[in-house]
């Protein structure tokens, strides 16, 4: 397994921790802690895995526009709560 991909779940993991979710719960929830705890995935990502939004988008199963969105959404959640 690359280690990027390795950080990318690592990552996964310790927002599912920190929101107290399921992993299922983040593929297939529109509650907003995960929401939330989706946002964040995606700006972390790209901000310090430097994954594309196109490919965290496609693990997660958005489009690029919502990963796009999300991303946004989610450094202003970041900022927020100083994660």
């Amino acid at each position: 397994m690359d280690n990027h991909f390795h950080l990318l779940l690592e990552t996964l993991d310790k927002l599912i921790f920190y929101y107290n979710i399921t992993k299922d719960d983040l593929f297939n929830s529109r509650v907003k802690e995960v929401r939330e705890a989706r946002n964040v995935f995606l700006y972390m990502s790209n901000r310090y895995l430097k994954k594309s939004l196109t490919e965290v988008g496609k693990l997660l199963g958005i489009k690029q526009a919502a990963s796009s969105l999300g991303y946004r959404r989610g450094l202003e959640i970041f900022k927020e709560n100083g994660l």
